[in-house]
């Protein structure tokens, strides 16, 4: 697969728009949120962006001197910054490269944007080569799981001509003003399965299902998450990395800050004492992204404690002014049944040097391979899965 570097990093000449604003863009290195609040005031996005998400990322993340967080504003002529990208470099696999604040802990990635000047910024390949121009020196830029849009606002990097679908999806669901309404969302079997459990659970004389309202317990039910979450993913035979630093020292920070303040959501169900079912959320506005769930199998199983705990939050989200419920990444069942809708994500890897080009061309070439029917015909869809999960280099 030939792949030029400059005709790789720019939409075709045909989408793209006239420049009718003099735009300046600028990459400059921070360290702190501090450091960058005034250029992102005003500006809206994900809340995996924001400035709670963001603010703690940095704190823990950024204290790795490997780690070099990068700001890119794309400012309009009269000096506002209308659009901003949360950056890093780092090594890896002996080269530089260039990706969102993320290091495996977000589900999506966009920028954050001036909602009423969205309209006005470049596009196409004017947006691309901008932005390319401005990025300090490396060998490879990694856009993981763009999101179609955030906070209503359309994300201009997810149609790149060059960007992938994504291996795994987005689910979200708008929540109608009325509960009743949104329940009704739901299939007659789920709906079905929660009033079960509720039977159940009020059959347990020390049975409960419970908001987190306090930091000391939800830390302690964050550990019983992380060990919920190991115990399934190491049946499943799958890694597990969450419970080291500095993962773990990340969503303790998360609950931390955000149980006093209403930025995260926990709801939980116990039963003598057991932690039976936890989960972990994230809020901004009148969104709320799903991030964690574990739950007991074996015995529990059969009444879907981690479905109900789920409902449980749902609820909770509801009640207190949540609107659009966000499930976050990954391609569960129970979501259909909930009734989100599905999220088109993107992955994007561009060469920045000569260095890159290799990795680049690899990664699609691996990714038209698992895309192409013919060849996952006669590969078997396992080994094509096999190929994919190997696309990144």
């Amino acid at each position: 697969m030939s792949l030029p570097l400059v005709s790789l990093g720019a939409e075709s000449a045909a989408s793209a728009s006239p420049p009718s604003h003099a735009w300046h863009v600028q990459v400059v290195a921070y360290r702190a949120y501090a450091d960058i609040a005034a250029q992102l005031s005003g500006l809206e996005g994900s809340s995996f962006q924001n400035r709670f998400w963001l603010e703690t990322w940095l704190s823990v993340f950024a204290a790795d001197e490997a780690i070099q967080p990068l700001l890119a504003t794309f400012t309009d002529e009269s000096g506002r910054v209308v659009m901003a990208l949360p950056l890093i470099r780092r090594r890896h696999r002996g080269m530089a490269v260039i990706e969102f604040s993320d290091l495996a802990v977000t589900d999506y990635a966009a920028p954050l944007i001036l909602r009423d000047q969205a309209h006005l910024l470049p596009a196409g390949r004017d947006l691309w080569l901008r932005l390319i121009d401005a990025l300090p020196a490396a060998d490879l830029l990694r856009f993981e799981r763009l999101a179609p849009s955030a906070a209503g606002i359309a994300n201009p990097f997810h149609s790149h001509r060059w960007a992938r679908r994504s291996r795994v999806s987005g689910w979200a669901l708008d929540m109608p003003e009325r509960w009743e309404d949104c329940a009704k969302l739901a299939s007659s079997s789920q709906r079905s399965k929660y009033g079960k459990f509720l039977r159940h659970l009020e059959q347990l004389p020390q049975g409960e299902m419970m908001t987190l309202r306090e930091v000391p317990l939800a830390l302690e039910a964050l550990d019983a998450l992380t060990r919920l979450q190991q115990v399934r993913l190491v049946e499943q035979g799958r890694a597990f990395h969450i419970d080291a630093p500095p993962y773990d020292t990340f969503y303790r920070r998360l609950v931390e800050r955000g149980i006093p303040t209403g930025e995260t959501l926990m709801c939980a169900i116990r039963n003598a004492g057991e932690w039976v079912a936890v989960n972990f959320a994230i809020r901004s506005g009148d969104e709320l992204i799903y991030l964690r769930l574990g739950n007991l199998y074996g015995d529990w199983a059969k009444h879907g404690p981690g479905v109900a705990a789920t409902e449980h939050l749902m609820r909770e989200a509801h009640r207190t002014g949540v609107r659009r419920f966000d499930f976050g990444m990954g391609d569960y069942e129970y979501k259909r049944r909930f009734g989100a809708r599905e999220l088109e994500l993107k992955d994007l890897v561009l060469p920045l040097s000569p260095k890159g080009m290799p990795y680049a061309a690899a990664w699609h070439g691996r990714r038209w391979a698992t895309e192409s029917p013919w060849l996952r015909r006669l590969l078997g869809k396992g080994e094509a899965r096999r190929l994919q999960g190997a696309s990144i280099p």
